[in-house]
């Protein structure tokens, strides 16, 4: 905003940023990798990033790391390592974490089945008016 768009320029800052360990700029340094936004796109250098976010309790790369270990994008799939990282998240009031938790509380899957909790977590997000967790609190328990 005023200036020239310049992606050289920004992504030289978000590597300053990011190694002066602000969790913000590690995360989205971790998007552009991830994307292959402004640099070809390199999932490992997109991990490493996320990774020292997510080291400092940022919500969006918890989420992410979860996500990706869901969909074995980036690494081998593991739900057991999703619902901690969506678990981290979720208590930190990420809603799409929260939202993820559930689901994975309701099933079974990484976790312990544990309908209760499941139940909770779909209540958070539904507060802050997640559409799937509204729908899922209108099944019959």
């Amino acid at each position: 905003m005023g200036v020239k768009a310049n992606p050289e320029t920004a992504l030289s800052w978000f590597n300053k940023a990011a190694n002066a360990d602000d969790q913000e700029a590690q995360y989205k340094l971790g998007m552009i990798y991830y994307k292959g936004l402004i640099t070809p796109q390199n999932t490992q250098g997109a991990i490493k990033w996320f990774q020292k976010s997510a080291a400092q309790d940022y919500q969006n790369a918890l989420a992410q790391l979860g996500g990706m270990y869901l969909s074995g994008k980036g690494f081998k799939k593991d739900t057991a390592k999703a619902a901690n990282y969506f678990s981290i998240a979720a208590e930190a009031g990420h809603v799409s974490s929260q939202y993820n938790y559930a689901v994975l509380l309701e099933k079974g899957s990484g976790v312990k089945t544990n309908k209760n909790l499941a139940i909770d977590y779909y209540r958070k997000a539904a507060r802050k008016d997640h559409k799937g967790s509204q729908d899922r609190l209108k099944l019959s328990w």
